[in-house]
């Protein structure tokens, strides 16, 4: 479990899932896909990613946006 503390502000966006997802996508291309899509489209993307690249266990994402 990756955990970060610190003051949570207006337009931080967090992701909690599995390492099914993290298994096919390094920090580097999750911040780019969670910088550059919609909340409504980031998690599918994050997930069609996984199971192209091969996901053979299961693949879960929760976003959250800080409004």
């Amino acid at each position: 479990l990756d955990k970060v503390r610190g003051e949570v502000q207006r337009g931080d966006r967090f992701l909690i899932c599995t390492d099914g997802l993290t298994r096919y996508a390094d920090a580097g291309l999750l911040g780019a896909m969670l910088a550059s899509r919609s909340i409504e489209a980031v998690a599918d993307a994050l997930i069609d990613h996984a199971l192209a690249q091969g996901g053979e266990d299961n693949v879960s994402a929760i976003l959250i946006d800080i409004l």
